[in-house]
């Protein structure tokens, strides 16, 4: 007897797990993700360039380099800058045959660990200082001595009922004789850049000018002439002044000169003046004296 017919085996039929088009959703969502975190985590270089570039472009321009012919606007804007120093190292001398003890002071400040400023005048047989301590100032230590080898500093307070004035005031009025001058002249002329005080029209007749290294810097040079009075000129008198401004915008030197006649054509007479600033903003020490040297009152008054 014949057996049950055959059947043909089934055909399998394979299906895919996932859509076609679900696949394809899934592709672009991850290529998605890929694009995102790659900007995310793009090269911190070129992320670093981006953000000083932002920097710069949001950092106002000095007018020494916006327009250096502008002597009014740089010369403010040095002053300006002077001021909000952290720290600063600067001398103020004279020069000139009629003068006897002619003045010569240094000034330092610095605001680490605490603002701290220090005047010394050493322009006499005396030396001569002040130092002041904190914002106020809080603390305000003098010193009076004899130049003599061998001397010792005598440190002292002045009395709570003395003029208040402080000696940074004096600093920051030298400072503004910048502007000042300046605006005296009216004319001032943009010679270049050269060596802060190297020019032949810079008297050098003090060493302290000499010596410096701001001299080996450049600067901007201006100069100009200043006016006499009516009652005060004669024939061949000279006022002018040579002002360098740091590439920075900070000032480096003001020199002021003046020459006139005395009594007679055959005598000329000349005055000097060098306001000298060394440095902004670099490491100065003002050392204060420990409470035992401070004395209770200035040395020589009267009891």
């Amino acid at each position: 007897m014949p057996g049950p017919p055959s059947r043909a085996p089934l055909a399998r039929i394979s299906r895919p797990l996932v859509s076609t088009a679900c696949l394809t959703t899934c592709l672009l969502l991850a290529a998605a993700l890929l694009a995102a975190c790659s900007e995310q985590d793009g090269d911190p270089d070129e992320e670093a360039l981006t953000e000083e570039e932002a920097a710069a472009e949001e950092e106002p321009q000095l007018a020494i380099e916006t327009d250096p012919e502008d002597a009014a606007a740089v010369a403010q804007e040095a002053v300006e800058l002077a001021l909000e120093a952290e720290s600063f190292e600067s001398l103020y001398f004279m020069d000139g045959p009629e003068l006897g003890d002619a003045p010569a002071y240094e000034f330092l400040y610095t605001e680490d660990p605490e603002p701290r400023y220090r005047e010394t005048n050493r322009g006499g047989p005396a030396l001569v200082e002040v130092i002041e301590v904190g914002e106020g100032p809080d603390d305000v230590i003098r010193n009076s001595r004899m130049q003599n080898p061998g001397e010792e500093d005598s440190f002292y307070r002045d009395p709570e009922d003395a003029d208040p004035d402080t000696g940074r005031e004096e600093w920051e009025r030298l400072l503004r004789l910048i502007p000042e001058t300046v605006e005296e002249s009216g004319e001032v002329t943009r010679e270049g850049i050269g060596r802060a005080g190297m020019h032949d029209d810079v008297g050098t007749g003090a060493p302290l000018l000499q010596d410096n290294p701001v001299t080996e810097e450049l600067g901007h040079l201006y100069t100009g002439n200043l006016p006499f009075s009516d009652e005060e000129w004669q024939p061949g008198d000279v006022r002018r002044f040579h002002l360098w401004i740091a590439e920075d915008g900070y000032p480096q030197l003001l020199y002021l000169h003046e020459s006139t006649t005395r009594g007679s054509a055959d005598f000329q007479s000349y005055l000097d003046e060098f306001l000298l600033f060394e440095q902004f903003n670099d490491p100065v020490q003002v050392e204060i004296p420990d409470e035992s040297e401070i004395g209770g009152e200035q040395p020589g008054s009267a009891d």
